[in-house]
């Protein structure tokens, strides 16, 4: 079998530029699934980065077809990570893809793996956090998310602060954190070694 160079490279782009990291400016370039446009679903993989266009709005680019090759395979290895919907504009429905350590993940009360994101109590103060309890098309996610699990904390791949968070409007939460950098700071408070 031939390796495709030009594939893998893309592939390490794009996990790269999708990573949380402090980065001057406004905002971080983010990627987004287009789904739905003027109310028509979209027939084939859409891909879009959304940046920032200046005066407080945001536009988005589409994605050229090496990149959401790219996508593709890091989704169906579970790396990247579709999230939330938004509406952009009335114009179009569109899907953020996270990178996997940047997702938050949580146990439920039963033991169940959730994905959440923390609403801004401002300018909507009554909105509720946002949940997702993953089903069959999350496979890979949760797979890799169990593999990690099941290593010994003191390997430093995943922890579960025990801490529990209340979801407004939603379950209470333990959440497991998968960013390594945070990881390493909760062993550390835990003196644990790492």
């Amino acid at each position: 079998m031939k390796f495709d160079y030009e594939l893998d490279a893309a592939k390490t782009h794009l996990q790269d530029k999708l990573k949380a990291r402090y980065e001057p400016g406004p905002m971080r370039t983010r990627l987004y699934e287009v789904f739905e446009e003027a109310g028509q679903p979209v027939k084939e993989k859409k891909l879009a980065w959304m940046f920032y266009a200046g005066m407080g709005d945001v536009d988005l680019h589409d994605v050229p077809e090496l990149e959401i090759n790219a996508a593709e395979t890091l989704l169906k290895d579970g790396i990247i990570v579709p999230t939330f919907e938004e509406d952009f504009y009335g114009i179009k429905k569109i899907r953020r893809i996270k990178h996997f350590d940047d997702v938050n993940f949580g146990l439920d009360e039963n033991d169940g793996i959730v994905i959440f994101e923390l609403v801004k109590r401002l300018p909507e103060p009554d909105m509720p956090d946002l949940i997702i309890r993953p089903d069959e098309k999350y496979g890979a996610v949760i797979q890799k998310l169990k593999d990690r699990m099941s290593y010994d904390p003191s390997i430093g791949k995943v922890i579960v602060d025990e801490t529990p968070l209340q979801l407004k409007g939603g379950p209470l939460v333990r959440p497991i954190i998968t960013n390594p950098s945070r990881v390493r700071i909760m062993m550390r408070q835990r003196g644990l070694d790492i």
